[in-house]
C-alpha cells in the first residue's frame, strides 16, 4: 500500500465513504438451473459474477480486499 493510500485511508471521510460503498457491493443470486417451475437464471447470474469481480477489483485499489 503507498504512503499516499495509508493516509487517505486513515480519514475519517474516507472511512464514512467507504463503509457505503462496501453496502453497494452486488449480490450474486443463487444460481438455478432450469427446471419445471423455476427459469433458468445463468446469465444473469455470469453477469453479476462479473459486475462484482470489476467492483472488488476497483476497490482493492482503496485498499478494501474480499475472500
Amino acid at each position: 500500500m503507498t504512503p499516499e493510500l495509508e493516509i487517505l485511508r486513515q480519514n475519517e471521510t474516507f472511512q464514512t465513504v467507504m463503509r457505503e460503498v462496501r453496502k453497494e457491493r452486488p449480490e450474486i443470486p443463487l444460481h438455478n438451473h432450469e427446471t419445471e417451475n423455476t427459469p433458468d437464471n445463468t446469465e444473469e447470474w455470469k453477469a453479476l459474477s462479473n459486475q462484482r469481480r470489476g467492483f472488488e477489483l476497483a476497490l482493492s485499489y482503496f485498499g478494501e480486499y474480499y475472500e
